[in-house]
């Protein structure tokens, strides 16, 4: 029976302590919950940079304009990862593939080894904004590691779906495997570091 009246008495003397304390953990617990409906992060993976960055911040459920970074789900390659370009082409605007035969295909040095691969062909984006103009992209026909690459068709972009690419030479993009989903469409990327 004292033991029961020294637990009574602790409680009380402490309920004011443990009322804050569940209160802080609840609001806690809502503002977490409501920052992770809004903003999420990523990390670009060592060996698989397309940017000069490596932390990025997303907003989820905003769709970026033109030139901006996009969030991503992949699900034509990796549907898990989270991938990160830039919205190169939108609705109305078209892609053009030219690809190279056997004797028009050459080799251009990629690295600092002087791995050599070989051009397949190029892609256009034709844009229907004439302030952006065309941009050429060289598709190549195999990636680092030898494996054949696919190469996107020449399409008029449909509402709904992107051209995502970055500015890298080797980046791995729309010219592969093709245009990017709204539905796909995490949010807007913004670099941290």
């Amino acid at each position: 029976m004292n033991e029961s009246k020294s637990m009574k008495l602790f409680f009380f003397q402490r309920k004011k302590l443990l009322l804050y304390s569940l209160a802080s953990l609840l609001l806690f617990f809502l503002l977490f919950n409501y920052l992770s409906s809004k903003i999420s992060i990523a990390f670009t993976i060592k060996g698989q940079e397309c940017f000069p960055y490596r932390f990025w911040l997303i907003r989820k459920g905003v769709v970026p304009e033109r030139g901006e970074y996009v969030a991503f789900k992949n699900h034509k390659v990796d549907g898990r990862a989270t991938w990160i370009k830039i919205i190169s082409g939108k609705e109305g605007d078209r892609v053009e593939v030219i690809e190279l035969s056997g004797k028009e295909q050459f080799r251009v040095f990629f690295d600092e080894i002087g791995r050599e691969l070989t051009v397949r062909g190029y892609v256009f984006l034709h844009s229907i904004d004439p302030l952006n103009g065309t941009q050429v992209f060289e598709a190549f026909e195999k990636d680092t590691r030898g494996r054949d690459l696919p190469m996107i068709e020449g399409v008029r972009i449909p509402e709904g779906k992107y051209f995502v690419s970055s500015p890298a030479v080797r980046s791995y993009d729309s010219r592969y495997w093709g245009l990017v989903d709204e539905s796909e469409i995490i949010g807007k990327a913004y670099p941290i570091f």
